[in-house]
């Protein structure tokens, strides 16, 4: 028996079969066929977009005049609203003294909502942020391997470390 594993394509005892089958694992082949298939999808998608309007036009020429408007009516209600939500964000976020990069964070469709996730931002804010469970805001970022929540006080972290897994 040689130590170099079992031979490619041949099923390990209790396992299955390699998906690329007989042949051996080519690296280069596979990234090839990966970049392929992202290229397929790329021009998929932009075909179905192509499609789609085309569908649309087929509809809207089927349409009746009157149909037609009322269809145009919908959309623009709907653009009216987006606009007159977007509108109300920038206004609130305006008079509450936030910047553009706080926008993605407000949500809400009535004023009442809006107003009340700003304010709930800005408490956010002037707290410095979310905090811990304790009610401490974090001195460091979260990293694999740390403990969330450290001792209160001035405690060397190695030896805090030691003596809890001693315990």
């Amino acid at each position: 028996p040689s130590d170099a594993g079992p031979e490619p394509g041949v099923p390990e005892p209790g396992g299955q079969a390699p998906p690329w089958g007989d042949e051996p694992f080519d690296p280069d082949a596979a990234w090839k066929l990966i970049q392929g298939l992202r290229g397929d999808k790329e021009r998929t998608t932009s075909r179905n977009a192509e499609l789609e309007a085309q569908l649309k036009a087929f509809e809207d020429a089927k349409l009746t005049d009157q149909e037609r408007a009322a269809r145009q009516a919908e959309e623009l209600k709907a653009q009216a609203a987006a606009h007159a939500r977007e509108n109300l964000v920038l206004k609130e976020a305006m008079a509450a003294g936030l910047t553009a990069d706080h926008l993605p964070f407000i949500t809400g469709d009535t004023p009442e909502q809006v107003r009340d996730n700003i304010r709930r931002l800005r408490a956010l804010l002037q707290a410095g942020g979310p905090q811990t469970p304790a009610g401490r805001p974090r001195e460091q970022p979260l990293r694999a391997g740390t403990d969330p929540n450290p001792p209160a006080g001035n405690i060397d972290p190695l030896r805090h470390f030691i003596t809890s897994k001693t315990n």
